[in-house]
């Protein structure tokens, strides 16, 4: 889970114009019984059942699609994404940062943030197949 003391890991001052919702949520593989994460579509009461496939081959098929039209698939967290699933467990919806619509900041903090990002989602996705929630 994300660490809400991290102010480090904050990104601030960042136009709502450049944040987009993605309808993908991070889950526990624990929900299907499944190790690792899930990346799945977005949960929606009543709704069709989710598609859900295992975190690193899905994060895999997304950055190579938005790399063929040649878009960055830069996802955040914004405050409320933490949500829970059947009362116990914790799911995370996500967001994509679009730099080029950052366009009150440089090409040095755009490139800053995509780095930072790229770098935090790099991390995770080498640990996606044994983190245990």
């Amino acid at each position: 889970l994300p660490n809400p003391y991290a102010f480090h890991d904050t990104l601030h001052g960042i136009d709502s114009q450049a944040i987009r919702k993605t309808g993908l949520c991070v889950l526990p593989g624990k929900v299907l019984g499944k190790p690792g994460l899930l990346l799945s579509t977005q949960i929606r009461d009543g709704g069709p059942a989710p598609k859900t496939m295992p975190f690193k081959p899905a994060l895999a098929q997304i950055i190579s699609n938005q790399k063929k039209i040649g878009d960055l698939f830069l996802p955040v967290l914004m405050k409320g994404d933490l949500r829970e699933f059947d009362q116990q467990m914790p799911y995370i919806h996500l967001h994509r940062l679009q730099l080029a619509r950052l366009e009150r900041l440089s090409s040095f903090e755009r490139d800053d943030i995509q780095q930072t990002i790229t770098r935090k989602l790099l991390m995770l996705y080498r640990q996606a197949d044994s983190l245990v929630c």
